[in-house]
């Protein structure tokens, strides 16, 4: 069984010369970081050959951005820690790491759940007001 008691104590996060990773932990924790990497290309991939609409392909574009983005600093953070340098290999980046993924992903949802239907809105609002109006041929 794993023990989590050390988590909770400042002198594991805070320690700028940290002991090295057990062979478990880095082979998950690069695990993750390679799954969030790859899950952000192949969103990026997808969200560019969508056209219909273009809330849904901002959104995809945003999310694999995030992804890629974050998969990439924790890979550069996990090889700093994997070859033990000082202070770029300190457990508090992983931290800094998992808040600024949270906050990331919170502006997305933010997004979803709160402009986008603005948008839609104000989007439908246009289409009818110019329904009357003449075209250019």
């Amino acid at each position: 069984m794993i023990d989590l008691r050390p988590l909770i104590h400042p002198s594991f996060w805070l320690n700028t010369n940290p002991a090295p990773l057990a062979t478990d932990a880095e082979r998950v924790l690069f695990f993750v970081f390679a799954v969030i990497l790859i899950l952000g290309a192949i969103i990026r991939l997808v969200a560019t050959r969508r056209k219909e609409d273009r809330h849904v392909t901002e959104t995809f574009s945003r999310l694999g951005n995030s992804a890629v983005t974050m998969g990439f600093l924790g890979l550069l953070l996990f090889f700093f820690s994997f070859e033990g340098i000082p202070l770029l290999g300190a457990r508090f980046w992983f931290l800094l790491w998992a808040l600024g993924f949270l906050i990331w992903i919170a502006t997305i949802v933010r997004y979803v759940f709160k402009v986008v239907p603005v948008e839609r809105k104000a989007e439908l609002e246009r289409q009818e007001r110019e329904k009357y109006m003449p075209k250019s041929h």
